[in-house]
């Protein structure tokens, strides 16, 4: 009997591993003219995710979907200007920034929420709200 739960426990093990690296790697669309965009949850918090593809060869990067409308310009190295629009069924969330991205970096750029709390050692806390991440591939 040993001999067949240890093998059948490692290829369980080993299938949840692929599931989740399949899940991660599913909820990253293919970008569409170096950019994509991937909406998901983090506990009640709705988290819009800009990736920027290709920043060796471009510049710009345009987007515009049912819930988001994206305007990213890179100026000289590792600057780049943002404008981000999140929408939903009941408000527009506008964000417009300037950050310094490296390639595999990402950057909260903004963080919108109805419950906001800090936290007793100086953090921000906010939750029931909107995340917006840039990250830089």
């Amino acid at each position: 009997m040993r001999r067949i739960i240890k093998p059948l426990l490692a290829l369980l093990l080993l299938a949840g591993l692929v599931a989740v690296f399949l899940w991660r790697n599913a909820s990253t669309p293919e970008p569409v003219d170096g950019l994509a965009v991937a909406l998901d949850r983090d506990g009640d918090t709705e988290v819009m995710r800009v990736i920027l593809h290709d920043a060796d060869q471009r510049v710009r990067w345009q987007g515009k979907g049912d819930n988001y409308l994206v305007d990213a310009r890179r100026d000289g190295g590792d600057v780049y200007h943002l404008i981000v629009v999140m929408v939903d069924e009941r408000k527009r969330y506008r964000v417009n920034s300037t950050v310094r991205l490296e390639p595999g970096s990402h950057t909260v750029v903004a963080n919108f929420g109805p419950e906001t709390r800090v936290s007793q050692d100086g953090k921000v806390q906010i939750s029931g709200g909107r995340r917006i991440i840039v990250e830089l591939r």
